[in-house]
């Protein structure tokens, strides 16, 4: 008679985790199909900017601006991506060999590029422990 109260309630335990379960994968299908039409949104949003073409009558900032909406949705559903994720580590939504960068129209633009570029590359002097250069550079000998 024990025994089959414990096979009873074995079953219940599994019955329980199957339906758990089974709400798991509904609930993580339509965080799927939400982040699906998000990335829609920000493709349809990005590829109305033109980046390829310079259009002289649009205002800079109003393309500026664009932008910034386009990337604030899409930012956050990126973000909202991850921190549903399992906890691994990120992974790129759009593959390497897809990226393409538009080419820098005039002189002014490629001096702008050139500036921001410069700036990023000046990096300040640190002070650094011995002990920090040994893990460095993987070796007991400095």
């Amino acid at each position: 008679m024990q025994r089959a109260a414990e096979e009873m309630e074995q079953i219940l335990f599994w019955e329980n985790e199957l339906k758990a379960e089974a709400d798991h994968e509904k609930e993580l299908q339509r965080e799927f199909l939400e982040i699906k039409a998000d990335v829609a949104e920000c493709k349809a949003k990005i590829q109305g900017l033109d980046f390829g073409q310079d259009n002289p009558n649009r205002d800079e900032q109003e393309s500026e601006k664009a932008l910034n909406q386009a990337g604030g949705v899409c930012g956050q559903a990126a973000s909202r991506a991850q921190r549903e994720g399992e906890g691994g580590p990120p992974h790129a939504l759009v593959a390497p060999s897809q990226i393409k960068e538009r080419r820098l129209t005039g002189p002014k633009e490629l001096r702008e590029w050139w500036a921001r570029w410069s700036q990023a590359q000046k990096t300040q002097n640190k002070v650094i422990h011995r002990s920090e250069l040994t893990i460095y550079l993987r070796s007991t000998k400095v």
